[in-house]
């Protein structure tokens, strides 16, 4: 088990939450229409997603579909990084169980 704890903070690890960050930043105003379409249907007011788009932007501004952004970006680096740690550690052990 001492080739889980020599792994180090690397390009790759840079590179991957990167990545996680790209992609939050590309869909986080989607995920922001899932939200209130989820929430509006739950109240019997669904009116779709381009009449939630034009509400949203009418009434809030553009802005508002970024908001709580900031957290989601601060927490995707910790996660991302985690999550990849979790991959590689388990393909190694399951490489290292497999390959004796």
């Amino acid at each position: 088990m001492d080739f889980i704890f020599k792994s180090r903070c690397d390009a790759h690890h840079v590179q991957r939450a990167s990545g996680g960050a790209c992609l939050w930043l590309v869909v986080y105003t989607m995920d922001c229409f899932k939200s209130r379409i989820q929430v509006m249907s739950m109240m019997g007011k669904q009116t779709g997603f381009f009449k939630t788009f034009m509400t949203i932007a009418r009434t809030e501004g553009v802005r508002a579909l970024y908001s709580g952004l900031t957290p989601t970006m601060v927490r995707t680096f910790p996660a991302n990084g985690a999550l990849f740690l979790g991959y590689e550690v388990s393909r190694k052990l399951m490489m290292k169980q497999f390959d004796s």
